[in-house]
């Protein structure tokens, strides 16, 4: 199962943007609540990376939300751990 993860991630890096809105990153973590993200995102759990010019716009990276449910840290099935 690992290996097949691993190989996914790394055929689908090449494809998809590294980078995630606010909605992407809710929707891998299926999470609805802009409040839990923050929360994630305050613990230091995922990466962030805020737009230049724009203290608001905030761009979420993927590796690291894969990395937090493969970890079981952040889990889809029980987003409030």
């Amino acid at each position: 199962m690992k290996e097949t993860m691993n190989f996914i991630k790394q055929e689908n890096s090449i494809l998809l943007d590294p980078w995630l809105t606010r909605d992407e990153a809710m929707k891998l973590l299926k999470i609805e609540s802009r409040t839990r993200l923050q929360s994630i995102r305050d613990s230091g759990k995922i990466k962030v990376s805020k737009v230049e010019g724009s203290n608001k716009h905030i761009l979420y990276e993927r590796k690291s939300i894969l990395e937090v449910i493969e970890a079981g840290i952040v889990s889809p099935e029980n987003p409030q751990q």
